[in-house]
């Protein structure tokens, strides 16, 4: 029987309570595609798209908060549901080509982020 790491507890005190981040620009990026993944239920109960979800609103909070140096990249606009072919056999991870795409793609948009 798998055991799971217990819940972190709830957080406390309005969501702008955070720390601010450094002076520099900073990204989170959701996960790519991985199409087995997307609503099946993984090792500690949220699917993938529940997952993805969840950073995406973290990162929306924060910056509604004033954290306007944290940026979101969207994992499926880097290697999405038509790019699953360049996927590995695990249905995972990406292959050679998937991670040259993934370059490709990411470049402009970490690039344009260093910028501001």
């Amino acid at each position: 029987m798998a055991r799971h790491a217990p819940a972190p507890p709830p957080l406390t005190g309005p969501p702008c309570a955070a720390t601010r981040l450094a002076d520099r620009p900073a990204r989170r990026a959701t996960s790519i595609t991985s199409p087995p993944r997307e609503r099946l239920p993984n090792q500690v109960g949220p699917t993938h798209d529940e997952v993805r979800t969840a950073v995406a609103d973290a990162v929306r909070t924060l910056r509604s908060c004033g954290e306007t140096r944290l940026h979101l990249i969207d994992g499926p606009g880097v290697l999405g549901p038509g790019d699953a072919h360049l996927l590995l056999d695990d249905a995972l991870h990406p292959d050679a080509d998937g991670y040259r795409l993934m370059a490709d793609r990411l470049t402009p948009r970490l690039a344009t982020i260093a910028a501001h």
